[in-house]
C-alpha cells in the first residue's frame, strides 16, 4: 500500500474515535463544572461567587443548607447539566440542559452571580491533556505513522 494510502486510512480510523472521545471530554467537561460551583463555590474564572442576599442565605439556612454560594439548593439544576448534543462532524459537543425550567433556572443565576456553565483555564488544560492522551494512545494503536530510515 503506497504511503499515502496507509496514511489516509489510519487517518480515517482516527476520526472514527473522535466521535466517542469527544462525549468523554463533554462529560469529565460538566464533571470539573459541577465540582467546581458545588464543592469549592467558583465560578468560571476561579473566583469566588458573589454571597446571596441577607434574606435567602437566612432561608437556605432554615431549610438546612449552608450559607455558602454552590448554586444547589435542591441540587436539580446541576444534576441536568449533561451532554445534550454534538456538532454534525462530531468534533465538538454541546452541554446544557434538557429540561427548560432547569435552563431558567441556569440562566437567572447566571445573571445573578456570574458565568459558571463555562471552565476555567485550569480545566482546558486538564481536557486538553486528556484529548492529547486518548488521541496519542490511538496513533499507537493504530499504527498511524510509519517511519521509514535510510535512503
Amino acid at each position: 500500500m503506497p504511503e499515502r494510502q496507509m496514511f489516509r486510512a489510519s487517518y480515517e480510523d482516527i476520526l472514527d474515535e473522535v466521535r466517542p472521545l469527544m462525549k468523554a471530554v463533554a462529560i469529565k467537561s460538566v464533571r470539573l463544572i459541577k465540582d467546581r460551583v458545588q464543592h469549592k463555590g467558583l465560578n468560571s474564572k476561579g473566583n469566588a461567587f458573589p454571597s446571596y442576599s441577607e434574606g435567602y442565605a437566612a432561608y437556605r439556612k432554615s431549610k438546612g443548607r449552608t450559607e455558602k454560594v454552590n448554586l444547589s439548593f435542591t441540587n436539580n439544576m446541576l444534576r441536568n447539566l449533561k451532554p445534550i448534543g454534538s456538532g454534525s462532524d462530531g468534533r465538538s459537543v454541546i452541554i446544557g440542559f434538557d429540561r427548560p425550567h432547569e435552563a431558567d433556572k441556569a440562566r437567572w443565576t447566571t445573571d445573578l452571580k456570574g458565568t459558571w456553565i463555562k471552565n476555567t483555564d485550569a480545566e482546558i488544560a486538564d481536557l486538553r491533556r486528556t484529548v492529547e492522551k486518548r488521541l496519542g494512545a490511538v496513533v499507537v494503536r493504530k499504527h498511524v505513522f510509519s517511519i521509514r530510515l535510510g535512503s
